[in-house]
């Protein structure tokens, strides 16, 4: 399975679900690693390595490169891009809105506004 990416999630976090839906739209393999925020695995030194923040979800790409929030979503664009798929986003100025938008969302910090965690 090394052509394979894998993902770090909290199952109840609609984030985690985000990503997943991505990946399977783009029609990528991937394996889903659980980690539970309210055990506080998020916080433990093999996932800092990953993601130093703590964030979830987290997407460990083919070469290994850990990757969360908005440079996830357009790793997984790409993804898609290379095997004809469909675009998760448009293209030109709309497009650009629609990353502008997820980065609003990602400083909103809705970890701890959902689940009261940071």
């Amino acid at each position: 399975m090394s052509d394979c990416v894998k993902v770090l999630v909290f199952p109840p976090s609609l984030s985690s679900m985000r990503v997943m839906i991505a990946l399977e739209e783009v029609r990528c393999p991937y394996t889903v690693e659980t980690v539970d925020m309210f055990q506080w695995e998020h916080l433990r030194p093999e996932h800092l390595r990953l993601s130093p923040l703590g964030s979830v979800p987290v997407m460990v790409t083919v070469q290994g490169e850990p990757l969360v929030g908005e440079k996830m979503l357009q790793a997984v664009q790409e993804m898609g891009e290379g095997r004809g798929m469909v675009k998760l986003f448009p293209d030109g100025e709309l497009g650009s809105n629609v990353l502008r938008f997820l980065r609003k969302l990602e400083d909103l910090n809705v970890g701890v506004l959902t689940y009261g965690l940071a």
